[in-house]
């Protein structure tokens, strides 16, 4: 069996997508292939966590900045002075 799939696989550009049911099920492929697509994959969720982690730096720093603007007090206009 093993000599069937290496033939597929040969004849296949190394890939070979298994059916069941008529859906696609799942996939061989070369091992090099495969860890460049977990490398990406990890890659792609590093950067993701990346910008998360600096939005969420950037959305605190405003709380932060509105929060010591509030309790600074109200703000006084030249308007409001009793002259």
């Amino acid at each position: 069996m093993w000599n069937s799939i290496k033939s597929i696989l040969k004849d296949n550009a190394s890939k070979c997508l298994i059916i069941e049911d008529g859906e696609p099920k799942y996939i061989v492929l070369p091992f090099e292939e495969y860890q460049q697509l977990i490398g990406a994959e990890k890659n792609s969720i590093v950067e993701e966590n990346f910008e998360e982690e600096k939005v969420n730096g950037e959305i605190q720093e405003f709380q932060t900045e509105k929060e010591e603007a509030e309790s600074v007090g109200p703000t006084i206009r030249l308007e409001d002075l009793p002259f």
